[in-house]
């Protein structure tokens, strides 16, 4: 599925496909998350970035992207029911929200995916993933730090397997449905 996914977007195997599953408008960090992108993109030929979603900032991103000559290496694919098929095709997920989070649900989507996560040090994001082990945190609307982060998983294969493989792991010891489920019985119960 990875592969069909990645030949249907015209991404190459040696390419890294970084990605973003929500709505495209300022509170989600976009601003940030494309000038991080762009600035990785300047020095990462390799790098492709996959929009999912929609929203008020996505017009704007798609022309500064082409004002900065990345507009080819970024995809738009609007809005999907099932995000969990383009997170196969993710080499990172990206969610760099500036607004705090009541959880980070694409965060540990991904993560299930086998996706290793770059994510805001805000709100309910930093409890869906283990920093440094499931993935990274950066400061909200850092783009110094958002772009440090890319270039650095984008160029680390190891580092993203091991935080892939620790990411699915986390994922089942705290968010699996039987574990939600048991909790959920046990709290009815008290």
């Amino acid at each position: 599925a990875r592969a069909a996914l990645r030949t249907r977007l015209g991404i190459a195997n040696e390419d890294i496909l970084a990605g973003f599953v929500g709505r495209i408008e300022p509170a989600k960090g976009v601003s940030t998350l494309r000038d991080a992108v762009f600035n990785a993109m300047d020095v990462l030929p390799q790098l492709k970035m996959l929009w999912v979603g929609e929203g008020v900032a996505q017009a704007e991103t798609m022309q500064l992207a082409a004002a900065r000559g990345h507009l080819q290496r970024n995809i738009f694919v609007g809005w999907s029911a099932a995000p969990e098929e383009y997170y196969i095709g993710f080499d990172v997920l990206l969610a760099p929200s500036i607004e705090a989070e009541t959880f980070g649900r694409v965060v540990a989507e991904a993560q299930s995916c086998g996706v290793p996560v770059v994510a805001s040090d805000i709100g309910g994001l930093p409890e869906a993933m283990v920093s440094n082990k499931t993935g990274l945190l950066v400061p909200p609307g850092n783009v110094a730090r958002l772009t440090h982060a890319i270039v650095t998983l984008s160029t680390d294969n190891a580092l993203r397997l091991q935080f892939a493989e620790a990411g699915q792991q986390f994922v089942m010891d705290n968010f699996s449905t039987l574990l939600v489920c048991k909790s959920f019985i046990n709290n009815l119960l008290m």
